[in-house]
């Protein structure tokens, strides 16, 4: 009986610390930091429109959250609940609540921390998958069939408020196939757990895009970023002017694209002083951009090679930090207007300008080179006692998932910010997390009772 006392105390402190954590995190940054992109999203919440350039899922759930809170306070809840949870799950989980200390240290773990304060699009797909993926490690290593249910709601809003996050999400979709057929199907090969999973995204996400296509479809063409920046590398390396004769027109010269255009970023073709030649005018002008897109990478392949893999290797770090804090409100005139229109121009409080301060003092330093999360990844699927113990599916799906949401940015990149690859962040913490208990054979999920407590445990299969 004392033992289980003791293991019930173990985990409410596990849980306590998450929430404890999570106060913190949201006290300090109260009510949360927006920039240029986040005020967009929270001004088309509130006019409950949809547009193809804020994700409409982000948009409703800004929209249920600003009734309750205005302004960022009710997402900057939202978002860190989701990730502290998620982490506590994956901890508990993996190593045991004797383990929840961990919590905290990732966390505020200053890339991590860094982030949370904020409202993007990215901090909530990044979250969203910490849950979703802390969840399926409870159903693994637990042997919990609740887990199930809630995930794939997780997995939904994540690549719903980030299309490009399909790909990341498809290794958390398999293993929620195979643990489904091990739950309710455990007669089916294994290959019906994998379908599972596939069809569940294909029609989950489906009718996501099904339902907003039309947002989706309306004012598309209006955008500008890859396929814009694409272009003027690709110009200005071969010295020829490629993009439509319509556009040239309207001034895009080769010196206004060698007074635009930045190696890392698209944000001067964008919100620049000559960002009205770069934008396309009606769907026509979008169709014929796109064609001649298509024909300078044909015609100058190496060229566009040269360019996409200098994006990617500043993306992740190399030779130094992608963009930490983005803020283009020095390009955006009617970014401070708009917040205050909004009510959301509140001034930081002195917990967040000192734990800023300290933010500050990181974003130069190795912690923030995303290709450092990349090789623990790497690494981690080739970890041998990983590969022969029961954390080998956790672990291969955070790692591939981190890999797959770095790989296409090869190609989709717009600009190197930092919040691109927070996700690998996060997945390149947890993952030693998850070698830790392969490495230690799965006893570390044993809390530190007694003799009877453990071997309890070993009856009930709860640390196989």
């Amino acid at each position: 009986m004392t033992g289980g006392i003791a293991r019930r105390c173990a985990w409410a402190n596990l849980w306590l610390v998450a929430a404890l954590s999570c106060t913190i995190a949201v006290a300090t940054f109260w009510p949360g930091h927006l920039d240029t992109d986040s005020v967009h999203q929270l001004e088309v919440a509130r006019m409950n429109v949809e547009e193809a350039w804020p994700p409409p899922l982000l948009s409703k759930a800004w929209r249920v959250l600003d009734r309750i809170e205005p302004g960022a306070g009710g997402m900057l809840i939202f978002q860190n609940a989701m990730f502290f949870a998620g982490v506590a799950l994956l901890v508990g989980a993996a190593l045991g609540p004797g383990w929840a200390f961990l919590v905290p240290a990732i966390g505020f773990f200053p890339p991590i921390l860094a982030l949370l304060n904020t409202i993007y699009r990215d901090t909530q797909m990044g979250c969203a998958f910490a849950l979703a993926f802390g969840l399926l490690a409870w159903a693994e290593l637990r042997a919990a069939r609740w887990p199930l249910f809630c995930a794939p709601v997780l997995l939904l809003y994540a690549v719903g408020v980030r299309y490009n996050a399909m790909l990341a999400a498809l290794p958390a979709y398999l293993w929620w196939g195979g643990l489904a057929r091990r739950a309710w199907f455990s007669g089916r090969r294994a290959a019906a757990g994998r379908f599972a999973g596939v069809a569940l995204m294909v029609l989950s996400q489906g009718a996501v895009l099904a339902w907003f296509s039309g947002a989706i479809r309306r004012g598309a063409y209006e955008q500008v970023g890859v396929t814009e920046h694409d272009l003027a590398a690709i110009s200005l390396d071969t010295g020829k002017n490629l993009f439509p004769e319509t556009m040239v027109r309207r001034g895009v010269s080769l010196e206004v694209l060698r007074r635009n255009f930045r190696t890392d970023s698209a944000d001067l073709l964008s919100w620049g002083p000559d960002a009205s030649s770069f934008r396309p005018a009606n769907p026509g002008d979008s169709a014929m951009l796109q064609r001649c897109w298509l024909a300078a990478i044909a015609a100058h392949p190496l060229a566009y090679l040269r360019h996409r893999l200098g994006m990617l290797a500043r993306q992740l770090g190399a030779p130094r930090t992608a963009f930490f804090m983005n803020d283009m409100s020095w390009m955006s005139p009617g970014f401070v207007p708009l917040k205050v229109a909004l009510g959301v121009n509140e001034a930081p409080g002195p917990a967040d300008r000192l734990a800023m301060r300290f933010l500050m003092l990181w974003p130069g330093t190795l912690l923030f080179r995303g290709w450092i999360y990349l090789c623990i990844a790497i690494v981690a699927l080739a970890f041998p006692a990983v590969r022969a113990g029961p954390t080998f599916t956790p672990c291969r799906a955070l790692a591939w998932s981190s890999i797959l949401m770095a790989a296409p940015l090869l190609f989709i990149d717009p600009s190197a910010e930092f919040r691109y690859v927070w996700w690998c962040v996060i997945a390149g913490l947890l993952l030693p997390v998850t070698v830790a208990s392969g490495w230690l054979g799965g006893k570390a999920r044993i809390p530190a009772t007694n003799a009877t407590s453990a071997s309890s445990d070993a009856s009930t299969g709860h640390h196989t």
